[in-house]
């Protein structure tokens, strides 16, 4: 008699061997009984041997406590690595971009670069032609560390005169900006004559909310090559350089500054 494997049963395995005791001799079939019991899986075959129905009732039986065993030990590996894609990663924090970013010492090669940071982070820029950033170049800077009160500047090499660049500041390789970014004009080849535009301010008002405008219009559509300021930055008012030093992050804060 060929026996099939019809997935795991839904009776119970001890009062249908207790049936099959009364009755004498192997049956060619199961008359239908097992199969209206009920699947829940897709009948499989396996290999032709000749045995009892009660031994193929207990064989279920431990082909579902083997089943059982393999789906305990899944749940088991899929908590666990729940577990471990659940558990806290202590990154290192983001910093931001607290005043800047400043040019200056602008020649026809180089220029300096200044900014300050709300906290440790690596100072780079990125610097291009184009606004684009198209073909542009990574210059790494110091690290800001809390003895330079988290500022510092990266010296930008390279480049050619009388030339227009766009820069873009990063803090941990990160971008501290959006566009659109600022940019600067390299002075003229040296020994050669040019003209030079300067501009002289002061007296920039009381806080960032009087002096924004005209920081602003200096950045937008002022041409000039340098920029002296003669006094009265801010208006502290104080000596204590804590409240100056305030007064002067108060006005960085502008977004012309």
């Amino acid at each position: 008699m060929d026996i099939h494997q019809i997935g795991d049963l839904d009776f119970g395995c001890a009062a249908f061997a207790q049936q099959q005791q009364s009755k004498k001799g192997n049956q060619e079939a199961f008359h239908g009984s097992i199969v209206a019991i009920g699947l829940r899986k897709k009948s499989k075959s396996c290999s032709p041997f000749r045995t009892s129905k009660a031994e193929t009732c207990v064989d279920g039986a431990n082909k579902r406590r083997n089943d059982s065993g393999v789906t305990a030990f899944n749940r088991l590996i899929f908590f666990a690595l729940c577990a471990w894609l659940l558990t806290p990663v202590e990154l290192p924090a983001s910093q931001t971009l607290i005043n800047g970013p400043m040019v200056g010492h602008v020649s026809d090669s180089q220029a300096c670069v200044w900014a300050k940071a709300s906290g440790r982070a690596r100072l780079a820029v990125k610097i291009s032609d184009s606004p684009e950033f198209s073909d542009a170049q990574m210059v790494a800077g110091p690290m800001l560390e809390a003895d330079t009160d988290f500022a510092g500047a990266v010296i930008v090499g390279g480049l050619r005169p009388a030339t227009r660049y766009y820069y873009a500041l990063l803090l941990d390789g990160r971008p501290a900006a959006v566009s659109p970014y600022p940019a600067f004009e390299t002075a003229p080849e040296a020994g050669k004559p040019a003209r030079v535009r300067v501009a002289f301010v002061s007296c920039a008002g009381q806080g960032a909310r009087q002096a924004g405008a005209g920081w602003g219009d200096m950045a937008s559509g002022a041409k000039f090559d340098l920029l002296l300021m003669l006094g009265d930055n801010h208006y502290a008012n104080f000596t204590d350089p804590e409240v100056v030093r305030a007064a002067y992050g108060d006005h960085r804060s502008a977004a012309g500054f």
